[in-house]
């Protein structure tokens, strides 16, 4: 897979610890970005996967088999 360069600006104190993250992890702070927006991309993937089966889901219906019964029927005391 070819792979670019992303410069990007943050905070001082948040590299820092994005830093120490990444050393207990035994990763470099690219690849723990890499793993963490690799994980956000696929997370939103699988997400908008789901509510497209749902939304299908939801316009097909399912037949219940409900068939009304007549105005008096429904108002019988």
């Amino acid at each position: 897979m070819a792979k670019t360069n992303l410069t990007i600006n943050i905070d001082k104190a948040l590299l820092r610890s994005i830093k120490v993250i990444a050393a207990q992890n035994d990763k470099s702070v690219t690849a723990l970005l890499t793993e963490m927006m690799e994980a956000r991309a696929k997370q939103d993937d699988n997400y908008e996967r789901a509510k497209k089966r749902a939304i299908a889901r939801m316009n097909k219906g399912w037949d219940l088999h409900f068939k009304p019964g007549s105005r008096d029927e429904l108002h019988e005391r």
